[in-house]
């Protein structure tokens, strides 16, 4: 079967970095209904048209990735912002005190000040997707109706 619209693909992945490092892998293969938008734009033109066995290589620009980095997400705060039992170390990652769902990495300790960036760590990067079909089927009824592979 082809990949188009209302196929359900499973498919293994790599992504890796701009020096070629792997950034993700998983041990289980990747579940998608084709057609929906459930995985990034560019990844469903590649598979589109792709059968089961097919390799598939692209590469995703920052801007259709994570974008580029902005410099708002960069503060430099007083070191007295944070628990004075906290051992600081540049690339350490921090958490806000509000529990809220996002992480900072410390970037700079200079004297009394602390830099901290807020943008992902891929931002700026073109990543390559290297993908392996292992399985294209029609999607059931109900995973049309549900938009979701079961």
């Amino acid at each position: 079967m082809i990949i188009s619209k209302n196929a359900v693909v499973r498919f293994y992945f790599e992504l890796k970095d701009e020096k070629g490092n792997v950034v993700d892998k998983r041990n289980e293969p990747t579940q998608y209904l084709h057609g929906y938008q459930h995985i990034l734009p560019l990844i469903e033109q590649a598979l589109e048209g792709k059968t089961k066995n097919d390799t598939v290589v692209i590469h995703i620009p920052p801007e259709d990735a994570y974008g580029m980095p902005d410099e708002k997400l960069i503060r430099t705060l007083p070191i007295s912002q944070f628990p004075s039992d906290q051992q600081l170390k540049v690339g350490m990652k921090v958490y806000p005190s509000d529990k809220r769902d996002f992480v900072m990495v410390v970037k700079d300790i200079d004297g009394d000040k602390v830099t901290l960036d807020a943008n992902h760590p891929l931002a700026g990067q073109t990543l390559t997707f290297e993908m392996q079909v292992i399985d294209v089927r029609p999607a059931t009824l109900q995973e049309i109706t549900d938009q979701q592979a079961v």
